[in-house]
């Protein structure tokens, strides 16, 4: 529920007994209590509201749906993002950049935020002088906004919990401090990264970590560099969780009218996008660093986004999705901000540096993630050219100057090519299929990405 103007929808179907299980119990940020019978009133009269009868961020449109919502769950369901429910007590384990502005986000929204950084000299100015000396030094943080070395201190009495961390450091991390992480604490996940010892996706090695099946996760994605997000300009992002409810906790803590979040059932989806766009970015920096224009740059895009949409549906996640936020939205962002270290390294790559020299001292996500895209799309039988070339081009077994002959010297065919006919080849079946995850998904109309 949440904002009525804010969910990213990806199951089209509200009515009731269509959500998942669980999804019926009343959510434990909102005051007061609802029944299941009165919720999926609620979800009826909201499959309205979709349709058009009321449209906007502020709940403008039928007053009966208004206030029987705000009579039932609070004001601020129906209200505008800025509104805000009971202040929660929040956990950021980690004190980098985007540490730092998941945490200003939920205190300038009148949460009690936690850091956890290592650094114990960091965390005395960030409580003294409401700064954080080595991220984002430039900005002042919030008075509601403390800092601490000791991990359980904390976690202590906290509702939610945002990882982040390096993504091949939060398994272990997780490992070394799971007895102080209840298993009913809701964990907001922002690492970018695929877990590269298991090539697993992070959420899986969370949930193995941990041994908490049930532990609510949330996936937080999205176009959003850590100092524009601090800076204030409005910033969108999408959070992905198995039962809505939690994606929708998370919308309520963090929305404003700086900062809105739409929510998402797409867990596959949601952390593909924001994990494989890295090294996508890194080929857009080297076609950036080898002087090509806007028609290069813009079918690079265009065709990238396709064969993300193809991994993504391959391994169990909806295809909308890659048009999203996390998908083309986070694609974007990494490919054209000058922020971005993926951009950069493409550039220099381009320009003939050494990865040795790139990679110095700075975390470039998609560079060793680049294998691990391929490993999937080897799974799926995708072909995925332009996910390949990349990793050839990180890998040094492609010039730069030598990608763009070989993909445009690809056999010709029709752009969707599930849109033209076409027999079987010899010996094989018309469609295969691959199961990752919990979902089939037909490859016919994907292999020609």
């Amino acid at each position: 529920m949440g904002n009525l103007g804010s969910t990213e929808v990806t199951n089209p179907a509200h009515g009731a007994g269509q959500h998942p299980e669980g999804l019926g119990a009343p959510l434990k940020i909102l005051p007061g209590n609802i029944s299941t019978e009165e919720l999926n009133v609620f979800r009826m009269q909201y499959q309205d509201f979709r349709a058009g009868k009321a449209v906007g961020a502020k709940g403008e449109g039928p007053r009966d749906l208004v206030s029987d919502l705000a009579g039932h769950l609070g004001p601020q369901t129906a209200a505008a993002p800025a509104a805000q429910g009971r202040p929660a007590k929040v956990a950021v384990l980690g004190g980098g950049a985007y540490g730092t502005a998941m945490a200003t986000v939920c205190a300038r929204n009148g949460h009690k935020v936690c850091i956890f950084a290592r650094d114990a000299s960091q965390c005395q100015v960030i409580n003294q002088e409401n700064r954080n000396p080595k991220y984002l030094s430039e900005f002042q943080l919030p008075n509601n906004l403390t800092a601490t070395s000791n991990v359980a201190e904390a976690l202590a009495g906290a509702e939610v919990v945002f990882l982040a961390l390096p993504a091949q450091k939060v398994p272990n991390f997780l490992r070394d401090h799971k007895d102080l992480i209840l298993p009913n604490v809701v964990l907001v996940s922002t690492s970018k990264g695929l877990y590269l010892e298991t090539r697993q996706l992070l959420s899986d090695v969370i949930y193995d970590t941990l041994g908490h099946p049930g532990q609510p996760l949330v996936l937080l994605s999205g176009p959003s560099f850590a100092k524009e997000i601090v800076e204030g300009h409005p910033t969108t992002v999408v959070c992905a969780s198995q039962k809505l409810q939690h994606a929708v906790q998370v919308q309520r803590l963090m929305s404003s009218t700086k900062f809105r979040v739409f929510t998402s059932q797409d867990v596959v989806g949601v952390e593909l996008g924001g994990r494989l766009k890295n090294q996508l970015a890194v080929g857009a920096g080297i076609i950036e660093g080898l002087g090509y224009g806007i028609n290069t740059m813009s079918a690079y895009i265009t065709r990238s986004t396709q064969e993300l949409q193809a991994l993504i549906v391959a391994m169990g996640g909806r295809p909308e999705t890659a048009a999203g936020l996390s998908g083309v939205g986070d694609l974007m962002l990494t490919a054209f901000g000058s922020l971005s270290r993926n951009r950069t390294c493409g550039m220099r790559l381009a320009r003939g540096e050494t990865l040795e020299q790139i990679c110095q001292g700075s975390t470039v996500e998609g560079v060793p993630t680049a294998s691990v895209a391929v490993f999937f799309a080897d799974q799926c039988g995708l072909d995925l050219p332009i996910f390949r070339a990349v990793d050839k081009l990180i890998a040094g077994k492609l010039k730069a100057e030598r990608a763009g002959d070989e993909l445009m010297s690809l056999p010709l065919t029709t752009e969707f090519p599930s849109l033209a006919p076409s027999a079987p080849r010899q010996g094989s079946s018309r469609t295969s299929s691959v199961s990752i995850g919990s979902s089939n998904a037909s490859l016919a109309s994907l292999a020609g990405a």
